[in-house]
């Protein structure tokens, strides 16, 4: 039988000289990309002054869509357009999580071994739509829904008027 330290090879702990070239390559890189925006930035701004242009005041203003901005920008967002990005998300990383499976599920189906994959996918599924459950349980799905302090620390949510008169 053969000696263990003779069919491993030593390890040997010196860095490998040309680590440091990469990282050299991608500083490179990434000051040529600064230098390029930086100097472009200057360019604007030289050619800008050399023509006499000036900064018009509606330049400052927010854009809109081409309109005339009303009012002040900064507002309190409903947060029910993030909850709706947010289960857009989970349905779409669903869908993209299932396509790959349904091509080996029927190759599991003709070994008969349909439950090994199914089980899996139907679990999958079930979280989803667990937390889907959950937040429509918890009236996150309404979107005319209004909180209101009862108490302290105690949020009360009802349902705005608007949606009671329609309801």
């Amino acid at each position: 039988m053969a000696d263990p330290a003779s069919i491993i090879p030593p390890v040997t702990t010196l860095p490998n000289p040309h680590a440091t070239a990469e990282y050299g390559a991608l500083a490179v890189i990434v000051a040529v990309a600064v230098g390029m925006v930086l100097a472009i930035m200057v360019l604007v701004r030289v050619i800008s002054r050399a023509n006499g242009v000036k900064t018009p005041d509606n330049r400052l203003t927010t854009y809109e869509c081409g309109e005339i901005p009303v009012g002040q920008a900064w507002f309190r967002f409903n947060n029910r357009f993030y909850l709706i990005a947010i289960l857009f998300l989970v349905c779409d990383t669903m869908l993209a999580l299932f396509l790959p499976t349904f091509p080996r599920f029927a190759a599991y189906v003709g070994s008969g071994q349909a439950t090994v994959a199914l089980v899996p996918i139907l679990a999958l599924a079930g979280l989803a739509g667990l937390a889907v459950l959950n937040a429509a349980v918890h009236g996150d799905l309404h979107w005319n829904k209004q909180v209101t302090a009862s108490g302290p620390g105690e949020p009360q949510v009802s349902e705005s008027k608007s949606e009671v008169a329609r309801g």
